[in-house]
């Protein structure tokens, strides 16, 4: 069920938000909580049902294996036994159905077994529920307290608007909030106007941005894995156009899921905090997908040994991580390369902060050209990255990056040659020709461009837009400095007319057939 599905918007989470508050207020035991269990494994099931079984047992398991650390806590002999042997089943788990088919084509290609093999679905949101489920017992394994409620652990787990996509939470931060969930009215209408407002704006990123700039995208790509070559102009729009793709198709998703938290009283981590505005990768990093990069920090990047062996092993262990970073995205030689890629990236940054000068620190730092300069130049860089992310096979990657390099050959619209005048004849002798994009949509894209880099660059996050109001789960891992902006959420009734409007129009283009699979349900 696609949290931008009119069955969700119309049917679940209507009925779903009234059963909730009616048993909050009406029973003083946990029937809300157990309530939104059910509706939980009801929403993952909508998709395959058979796949609840998996889910369901993944939980048991790991729940079982956090009971025997838990009990083994002075005897380091089992508590490490119990630990390794959770990590070990939740990697099993998901090596057998994200990874197994992909090294079974690399053993085939290599020995040439010629064996017919089937490949196998992939169980939605299988990364974050696993990694989500090795973090809590790594904690459990390092002391932290556990709340033994079953229920409890059920719900950390299953809770609907993380489920699928994240983000990666701690199960300290989120069953510490059950406890205080009955709530004043007061404060329920608050939860409910945020919770909606953030819904509202996160529809809008998704169904009007997202999803139209995936239609000029899918084609262009398509056409460059099956068809044909895209020229200069067309490979550049098309690249920028999936970034920006991308960009609104994840903050869509974390707004929403903050959203539907507080729906029903509880706070999420913040996943998603305008990483187009990093000055640099290592920037970019800590405000994109912010808990998958708290997760490799905390459980893989320290305990190899971080920062803390000396600057040639910081920067394996950058590569290592990297690398498993785009393994976990997708089982494919082309996250395996776009992995790399930010490896190596991060790497460079990191010695270029070893060298910097006095006159960076003193002047460069504080300059505004200089800040946006980086912004636009660390920006192309991403964007060139995705390009290994979004592309078919490596072929086609490569195919796309000697385009964006000019090898390809650079084309103008035909018509441009009638615009420019004698100057076309110049452009023919330095090898730019004239004929038909069938790629390029001309001066529409253009201001969609235009409109997309004033978006990332000056306007409001939602969490900007809202900062008035605690509408995320604060955590040590994320401090950020909000941008000053004369625009505010305010909850009043402009804003509420102005929001239901913008709402009501969402699902109409829903009704309309707009309704597109998020970029991280395929993780």
């Amino acid at each position: 069920m696609l949290f931008n599905s009119l069955e969700f918007l119309l049917i679940f989470l209507p009925i779903t938000t009234l059963i909730y508050y009616f048993l909050l207020f009406r029973y003083k035991k946990e029937a809300h909580l157990n309530f939104l269990i059910i509706a939980s494994l009801f929403f993952y099931g909508w998709w395959e049902p058979k796949y609840l079984i998996l889910i369901c047992l993944s939980i048991g398991i790991n729940y079982l294996s956090g009971l025997l650390i838990i009990k083994s806590l002075d005897n380091y002999f089992y508590k490490k036994f119990f630990l390794i042997i959770g990590i070990i089943f939740n990697l099993s788990l998901l090596f057998y159905y994200k990874y197994m088919f992909f090294m079974m084509e690399i053993f085939d290609s290599i020995f040439e077994f010629k064996i017919n093999f089937l490949s196998v679905v992939l169980p939605l949101g299988i990364s974050f529920f696993t990694f989500q489920q090795i973090a809590f017992l790594v904690d459990i394994y390092n002391e932290e307290k556990f709340n033994k409620k079953i229920n409890y652990y059920f719900l950390f787990i299953t809770f609907f608007p993380q489920l699928i996509a994240g983000p990666i939470v701690h199960h300290k931060e989120i069953i510490e909030q059950y406890s205080y969930l009955k709530l004043k009215i007061q404060v329920v209408w608050k939860n409910l106007s945020l919770g909606l407002t953030l819904i509202t704006i996160g529809l809008f990123k998704k169904v009007l941005l997202a999803d139209k700039l995936a239609i000029w995208v899918d084609r262009a790509f398509n056409y460059s894995a099956n068809e044909g070559t895209l020229t200069f102009i067309e490979s550049w729009i098309n690249v920028f156009f999936f970034s920006f793709q991308i960009y609104f198709d994840f903050s869509a998703y974390s707004d929403i899921a903050l959203g539907l938290a507080l729906l029903f009283g509880l706070k999420l981590s913040i996943n998603f905090f305008s990483p187009y505005r990093a000055t640099n990768v290592i920037e970019f990093w800590r405000l994109w997908h912010i808990t998958l990069s708290s997760f490799l920090k905390n459980y893989l990047y320290i305990p190899l040994g971080g920062n803390k062996k000396g600057k040639s092993k910081q920067l394996v262990n950058l590569l290592i991580v990297m690398l498993l970073g785009g393994v976990w995205h997708g089982a494919g030689w082309t996250f395996i390369l776009w992995g790399l890629t930010h490896g190596l990236l991060l790497s460079i940054n990191h010695i270029m902060q070893y060298i910097k000068s006095p006159f960076y620190n003193n002047y460069l730092k504080k300059n505004y050209n200089y800040i946006c300069l980086c912004r636009l130049f660390t920006f192309v860089l991403v964007t060139m990255a995705w390009v290994l992310f979004r592309a078919e096979n490596v072929d086609s990657a490569i195919n796309i990056y000697l385009s964006l390099l000019g090898f390809n050959g650079i084309s103008l619209p035909t018509h441009y040659e009638i615009l420019i005048g004698d100057f076309a004849y110049f452009l023919k002798q330095l090898g730019v020709s004239f004929k038909n994009l069938p790629n390029y949509g001309g001066g529409v894209q253009i201001i969609w461009l235009v409109f997309m880099f004033f978006w990332i660059w000056f306007l409001p996050n939602s969490i900007e837009l809202m900062s008035k109001y605690n509408v995320f789960l604060e955590t040590k891992d994320f401090k950020f400095k909000l941008e000053k902006s004369l625009i505010k959420w305010i909850p009043n009734k402009l804003y509420s007319i102005f929001f239901s409007f913008i709402f009501i129009f969402i699902i109409i283009k829903i009704f309309q057939g707009q309704e597109g699979e998020f970029i991280y349900f395929q993780f």
